[in-house]
C-alpha cells in the first residue's frame, strides 16, 4: 500500500507555472499535489500516466455516465499527443498507482477528490497549449488548422467537465464530512477558494483573447463558414461546462457559502488584499468552495471573460 492509500493523496504532478503574490496559489497547489516548474518544464510522462492510470483504475466505482467516460478518455488522449513526448515509454505503464477505489471513507473520497482535481488540471494545461496555437492560426489565416483547435478545445471542454464529475461522484455528504474540513483551519487558511488556479486563470485570459480574435477577423479578412461554425461549437461547449459545474457546486453546498466569502463576511478572520480578490468572485455564481469548481464558477465556469471582471 503506497501514500496514496494511507493518506488520500496521490503523487503529485509538476506543471509550467510561478506562484502569485500571497500564500494561497501555493497553497491550492499543494493541497492538490501539484508542482510547479519555473523554467516552464512539461510535466513528466510518469507524472501523467500515473495521474491517468489511477482515474482509470476507478472508472468503474466512480458510476460515471457513459458520455463522461468517453470524454475523459479522449481528453487523455489529447493530453497525451500535447504533453507526452516521442519515445517517453507511453507503451509501458508505469508501476500502477493504487485506485480510489481500494481506499475507504475519507482516504477514498480524498483520493478521488485529488485525483480528478490534476486530471482537470492537465486538461486545463493542454487547453492552454492549444489555445496558444488557435491565437497563432487566426492572424496566420490558417483556417483548417484554426477550425481542427476549435474542435479540439471542444473536446477539451467536455473532458475537463467530465473530470469534475468524476471528482465529485460521490453522495453530497462525502462533501461536506470529509473533503470541506480538509479545506478549512486548522489543515489550510481561512478563505481557501479556487480563485488561486492559475491554470484557470490563464485559460479564461486565453480564451478570451481568443474570442475577441475570432470576432474581429472578418473586418480583417474572409472567415470560411467552417472555421464559424466550430467557434460556436467551442462556446456551446463552455455553456455546457458552467452548466454542470454550476449543479455540482449547488449539489454539494445548497446554501451557496464559499469558503472565501464566509471569510470576507466574518469579523474575526479578516482576508488580507494581497492574498484575496474578491472581485473575481461573484456570491450569484460562486455557490461551492471546491478547489476547481469554485475556481471555475467564479470565472464564469470556464467562460470567457475579462480578467478582474465579474461574469455576466
Amino acid at each position: 500500500m503506497n501514500a496514496a492509500s494511507t493518506t488520500g493523496c496521490p503523487r503529485a504532478v509538476t506543471l509550467p507555472g510561478r506562484p502569485r503574490a500571497g500564500e494561497h496559489t501555493t497553497e491550492y497547489d499543494r493541497y492538490l499535489g501539484i508542482l510547479r516548474s519555473h523554467g516552464g518544464r512539461p510535466p513528466l510522462a510518469e507524472e501523467v500516466l500515473a495521474v491517468q492510470n489511477a482515474v482509470l483504475a476507478d472508472l468503474d466505482d466512480a458510476a460515471l455516465a457513459a458520455g463522461d467516460k468517453a470524454a475523459l478518455l479522449v481528453g487523455i488522449a489529447l493530453a497525451n499527443r500535447e504533453l507526452l513526448p516521442a519515445g517517453s515509454g507511453v507503451g509501458q505503464p508505469p508501476a500502477r498507482a493504487v485506485p480510489a477505489g481500494s481506499t475507504r471513507g475519507t482516504r477514498r473520497v480524498l483520493l478521488r477528490w485529488r485525483l480528478g482535481h490534476q486530471l482537470f488540471h492537465l486538461c486545463l494545461h493542454t487547453m492552454n497549449l492549444t489555445l496558444d496555437r488557435a491565437l497563432c492560426a487566426v492572424p496566420a489565416q490558417r483556417w483548417a488548422r484554426l477550425e481542427t483547435t476549435l474542435e479540439e478545445l471542444r473536446l477539451l471542454y467536455d473532458a475537463a467537465a467530465a473530470a469534475m464529475a468524476y471528482s465529485a461522484s460521490y453522495p453530497p455528504g462525502g462533501y461536506q464530512e470529509r473533503i470541506r474540513p480538509t479545506t478549512q483551519p486548522p489543515c489550510l487558511s481561512a478563505a481557501f477558494s479556487g480563485t488561486f488556479d492559475q491554470d484557470h486563470r490563464l485559460m479564461v485570459e486565453l480564451m478570451h483573447r481568443l474570442r475577441t480574435e475570432l470576432r474581429t477577423a472578418p473586418t480583417r479578412c474572409p472567415v470560411p463558414e467552417r472555421v464559424t461554425v466550430a467557434a460556436q461549437r467551442l462556446y456551446d461547449a463552455e455553456r455546457r461546462n458552467c452548466a454542470r459545474h454550476l449543479r455540482i457546486c449547488r449539489r454539494f453546498v445548497p446554501a451557496g457559502a464559499s469558503l472565501l466569502w464566509q471569510c470576507l463576511a466574518s469579523p474575526h478572520e479578516p482576508a488580507s488584499p494581497d492574498r484575496v480578490d474578491p472581485a473575481v468572485e461573484e456570491p450569484s455564481v460562486t455557490t461551492a468552495d471546491t478547489p476547481a469548481a469554485a475556481g471555475a464558477a467564479e470565472a464564469g465556469c470556464m467562460r470567457s471573460r475579462r480578467p478582474g471582471r465579474s461574469p455576466a
